[in-house]
């Protein structure tokens, strides 16, 4: 088959113009992109077109574009290949980890080493090879933007209909349908979820002056919140917590004052949703139960940054199945303040007895001279597994 573009020619020099095919438009020549038909008939912008074979003819008719200037058109024809653009091929490890379905895994990624490709492969794999039904897959990760973003490259490799029946969510979005489901199972009404944090600021602000006598500076307030969090989080007992260093004044009564403001007003922060969802399962068995039952493989992406709740949540979802595969990498949490727990990693055999291990040491991203000065570096860390990040885009520029 053949596809036209057009293209409109200066006397003194070119310039590209976008004209259509069937109605849609058609990409710059100069980007290497055009339509294609699809199945239906219709024209899909943006698919990738194999430009190694084309012709090209000149028609010999002047235009006169809005009275201005003087355009000779030319029709440059392309044919195109609907043949899927080749693939890069996976390195042993990444394949090793794509095809690691079942049981306990653990994924050591460094940097740049390619572990979203090798989550959205797999993910394809287990649906589309393995026959595992899309509904029963739930991934977990960080953000909504992550949950977006991996969503949409999946959907780009695999389809947006088969995307679309795969579960892409947080941990705190997970936290919400435990709730919910609880909600309706028994009857109870939830306490409100408190969406900004404009609306803490100023009970915060309150039970500061209440309790220190002074007006806290927004610095301080910041600290009193950050605080709450890691306290949350890290699922600390009333007697961790009276034992806690801390440079806040008197965060213990602040703390518990904070939770009974919340409570007599029947409302929760993000970080209740995360402990109410897991004493829910651990309470109410039949909540559990339906959750196994629909999701039998659990993914985790981003789990150096995940909190002590948040790996709770996971591992009492996933303790039926067993079928849990958790990408990370020590080194690279920065979000111990707001009590990040890479520590899970370090501690993934013994929560999960019997699971694999694979390290993705290959760093597609960066030139040596930056990857040995990241080694040096990250090789001071106490609390590690032993990982180097192997350079393979040649020497590059000195540091």
């Amino acid at each position: 088959p053949w596809l036209g573009i057009l293209k409109l020619n200066y006397k003194n020099g070119y310039t590209h113009y976008t004209e259509s095919v069937d109605g849609a438009p058609v990409n710059s020549i100069i980007q290497q992109r055009a339509c294609l038909p699809t199945q239906s008939g219709k024209v899909e912008e943006g698919a990738l077109v194999d430009l190694t074979d084309y012709s090209m003819k000149l028609l010999e008719k002047k235009f006169d574009i809005d009275g201005h200037k003087e355009f000779y058109l030319s029709t440059v024809v392309f044919q195109y290949t609907t043949a899927e653009p080749e693939k890069k091929k996976l390195q042993a490890i990444q394949e090793a980890a794509v095809q690691a379905v079942h049981g306990p895994v653990l994924l050591l990624a460094v940097p740049g080493s390619g572990k979203t490709t090798v989550l959205i492969t797999r993910l394809g794999y287990m649906t589309e090879v393995c026959g595992i039904a899309p509904e029963a897959i739930l991934t977990m990760t960080y953000t909504v933007a992550a949950t977006q973003e991996m969503r949409a490259r999946f959907a780009a490799r695999f389809g947006g209909e088969l995307a679309a029946r795969l579960e892409f969510r947080t941990i705190n979005g997970v936290a919400a349908r435990i709730i919910a489901l609880y909600s309706r199972m028994y009857g109870r009404t939830p306490p409100e979820l408190i969406r900004n944090e404009s609306e803490t600021t100023p009970l915060l602000m309150r039970l500061w002056q209440d309790t220190n006598h002074e007006y806290p500076a927004e610095s301080t307030v910041k600290d009193l919140r950050t605080a709450i969090t890691y306290i949350k989080n890290m699922c600390l007992t009333d007697a961790e917590l009276d034992e806690l260093e801390t440079d806040i004044e008197n965060l213990p009564d602040l703390y518990r004052g904070y939770q009974k403001a919340l409570k007599a007003a029947h409302k929760m922060d993000y970080d209740d949703q995360l402990c109410f969802a897991l004493q829910i399962l651990r309470g109410a068995p039949a909540v559990a139960a339906a959750f196994r039952k629909r999701y039998k493989y659990f993914c985790v992406d981003e789990s150096q940054d995940t909190s002590k709740v948040q790996h709770e949540i996971i591992r009492v979802l996933a303790q039926e199945s067993g079928n849990i595969f958790m990408v990370g990498d020590e080194d690279q949490s920065i979000y111990g303040f707001r009590a990040a727990y890479p520590q899970a990693l370090m501690d993934f055999e013994k929560t999960y007895p019997g699971a694999q291990i694979l390290l993705m040491e290959q760093n597609y991203r960066s030139t040596e001279p930056i990857l040995e000065a990241a080694n040096r570096f990250v090789a001071r860390n106490r609390y590690r597994r032993p990982k180097t990040i192997a350079p393979t885009q040649g020497p590059g520029a000195p540091l």
